[in-house]
C-alpha cells in the first residue's frame, strides 16, 4: 500500500490502468475487488455509492500492495470516510459520449486525481498541502501541434500544487 502523496502519484502513473468497481451489492463488489487484485491490478477505485465501499476497502488496505482509492465522492463526511477505511487517492472521471445528429457537443473524456494532506497544529489551526492532476483525452496533430480530441484521457491538462492555513481567531 502506498505510504505517502508522491509514492500514491508515482503508483498511479505506472499502473498504467485503474479498474473502478460499481455494484449493487456488497458480496459482488469483494468478491470483484478480490479477482482484479489477485490478477494483479494495481490500482484500484471502488465508487462510494458501492454499498459496503468503506468496510471493502478497510479489510484490504493493510494487505494489499495495490493503491486503493474511492470515486464518486460528492461530500467531505465521504472523503473522511474514505480516509479512515485506508483509501490513498480520490478518482473523478468525466465523460461526455455525445450523438453528433442531436448536438454540437464534442465527445470528452476526463480524470481527475485528487491528494490532501491535513496536519492539525492544534483546534483551530490546521494547514494543508494538496495535488492535483487532469488528464484530458487529447492528443497533438504530428504535423502541425494543434490538439484534437481523441483517445483515452492521456495528456495532462492541468498540475497545481498548494498550501493552505486556516487559524481560528478567538475574541
Amino acid at each position: 500500500m502506498a505510504k505517502d502523496v508522491h509514492e500514491t502519484a508515482r503508483a498511479l502513473a505506472e499502473a498504467v490502468i485503474v479498474a473502478v468497481v460499481r455494484a449493487k451489492d456488497q458480496g459482488r463488489a469483494a468478491a470483484i475487488v478480490d479477482a482484479l487484485l489477485a490478477a494483479g491490478i494495481r490500482a484500484l477505485e471502488v465508487t462510494a455509492p458501492t454499498p459496503g465501499c468503506f468496510e471493502i476497502l478497510r479489510a484490504r488496505a493493510a494487505s494489499s500492495k495495490a493503491v486503493l482509492g474511492v470515486g464518486t465522492v460528492l461530500d467531505r463526511d465521504t472523503v473522511l470516510r474514505a480516509k479512515e477505511a485506508g483509501a490513498r487517492f480520490i478518482g473523478q472521471y468525466d465523460s461526455v459520449l455525445a450523438n453528433p445528429a442531436f448536438t454540437f457537443l464534442e465527445t470528452t473524456k476526463n480524470f481527475n486525481a485528487d491528494f490532501l494532506i491535513t496536519y492539525l497544529l492544534h483546534p483551530g489551526t490546521a494547514l494543508y498541502v494538496g495535488y492535483t492532476d487532469g488528464y484530458d483525452n487529447l492528443r497533438r496533430a504530428p504535423a502541425d501541434g494543434i490538439l484534437t480530441p481523441g483517445g483515452a484521457p492521456t495528456l495532462s491538462t492541468g498540475r497545481q500544487v498548494f498550501v493552505k492555513s486556516s487559524y481560528l481567531f478567538r475574541f
